[in-house]
């Protein structure tokens, strides 16, 4: 071999080493489930699904996919709760439910292995895995919870398929992952950030003609713009507006491509309208952050 083609080789395995590396390095994500909970994750090995909210308790939840070996679904969300559940009522309550879940015995499916429980860092909870009756499909699922200071989780995890699960030991890896990255953060906490951030916020609503990329189907009886100053790092997620002044139901309203946040109401009351509403921004935790403003309009 010359001294060039040396050369040559040398520099194609350094390439392809750097790239190996590059790619097998852990990429941070992070992942805020409102109203308490963050989660911490490897890029690499989870992916943000779905998002599911409740705009009235103002609570969400989210799918997290595992992406390598074994994979699986997790289903995770969050909630306020000052509860602190004594370890031995969780447990009793596990084993009620592992009893009740090794009974498991139909036509299509049953117990392939017996139940166990799980324990992680303050999660509790069980695990299961099932086999279908005519052996064409195995699932496998975790479900339980944490309890932190002003804020509670819930943490489901299943996972099907052809081959054979004879074993926790895989998806159980896979569930302390997500575990170990989940955090809670009480409400004297996020009070505290709020105050700090929401009085800097100014928000302006300024009447517009409706917006020629409105579809006709939509009705309204008033269209506006929506602005902010003083946000600082803070980004605009979306606005929450009410059917009506005394309605838990709200519209939500995302900036269009260009940026603009535009909102409209089709309120049936005449006269003078008036709604409380909020402007959702996300904070450096990936938080809302909501900031309290007023839609007033007449309608003729």
């Amino acid at each position: 071999m010359t001294a060039t083609q040396l050369f040559r080789a040398y520099t194609f395995c350094t390439s392809v080493l750097t790239g190996l590396i590059v790619f097998s390095q852990t990429q941070p994500g992070h992942l805020f489930i409102e109203p308490c909970l963050s989660f911490s994750y490897d890029t690499a090995a989870f992916r943000i699904g779905e998002r599911f909210s409740n705009t009235a308790y103002h609570t969400e939840g989210y799918e997290v996919f595992s992406t390598g070996k074994p994979g699986g679904r997790f289903m995770i969300d969050a909630m306020r709760s000052n509860m602190h559940t004594p370890q031995a009522k969780r447990d009793s309550m596990v084993s009620l439910a592992i009893a009740e879940g090794n009974k498991l015995d139909n036509e299509v499916v049953s117990v392939h292995r017996p139940g166990i429980a799980v324990h992680h860092k303050g999660f509790t909870g069980v695990g299961m895995v099932v086999r279908a009756k005519d052996g064409s499909t195995y699932g496998i699922s975790f479900m339980g919870n944490l309890e932190f200071d002003g804020c509670a989780c819930n943490v489901v995890y299943s996972r099907e398929g052809p081959e054979a699960i004879d074993d926790y030991k895989a998806d159980l890896a896979v569930l302390k992952v997500v575990i170990d990255g989940l955090h809670g953060h009480s409400n004297e906490e996020l009070a505290k950030r709020d105050s700090e951030l929401v009085p800097s916020v100014k928000v302006a609503v300024n009447p517009v003609a409706r917006p020629g990329d409105v579809p006709s189907f939509i009705k309204a009886t008033y269209f506006a713009a929506v602005t902010v100053t003083g946000a600082g790092n803070l980004r605009i997620k979306e606005a929450s507006v009410p059917f009506d002044r005394f309605s838990d139901d709200a519209q939500l309203f995302t900036p269009n491509a260009a940026g603009e946040l535009i909102i409209y109401c089709n309120d049936t009351n005449k006269g003078t309208i008036e709604k409380d509403c909020e402007l959702i921004m996300i904070d450096e935790l990936d938080r809302d952050v909501r900031v309290p403003f007023k839609v007033v309009y007449e309608n003729p």
